[in-house]
């Protein structure tokens, strides 16, 4: 559900997908990020959104939390300079890029609010 109008911390935010039967979402490979971003650029959708990755007090240590897997970072495009691997920046985000007229992944502060892009889980 891209684009929720309220903004919460990291923590409520993945509460309230957890509640929708969703996690954060996340992306496996490079082509579904493109796509993702190619999709909320389209939307006009500007904000900083939260992923469902966090490093779970390691800083650098990126693990999807739906899966408990670690991320791959050739699946996802960091901004210049980040991850900072900061022992305060602890969670992954997206944010939109005016310059580039795209999303990256940057790191900030759990405690941070921004909007929410739920992903629903799928029963295999």
């Amino acid at each position: 559900m891209p684009g929720l109008p309220q903004r919460f911390n990291y923590w409520s935010s993945s509460e309230l997908c957890s509640v929708g039967k969703g996690d954060l979402f996340h992306v496996q490979n490079i082509t579904q990020w493109e796509d993702l971003n190619t999709f909320l650029v389209g939307l006009g959708y500007y904000d900083t959104y939260w992923t469902g990755v966090a490093a779970e007090g390691h800083p650098g240590l990126w693990v999807v939390r739906s899966t408990g897997f670690e991320l791959i970072p050739e699946a996802v495009e960091f901004k210049e300079g980040s991850p900072s691997n900061s022992a305060t920046n602890l969670c992954l985000a997206i944010e939109y890029q005016a310059d580039l007229g795209r999303y990256q992944w940057v790191d900030y502060p759990c405690s941070d609010e921004y909007v929410i892009v739920c992903e629903y889980r799928t029963c295999n």
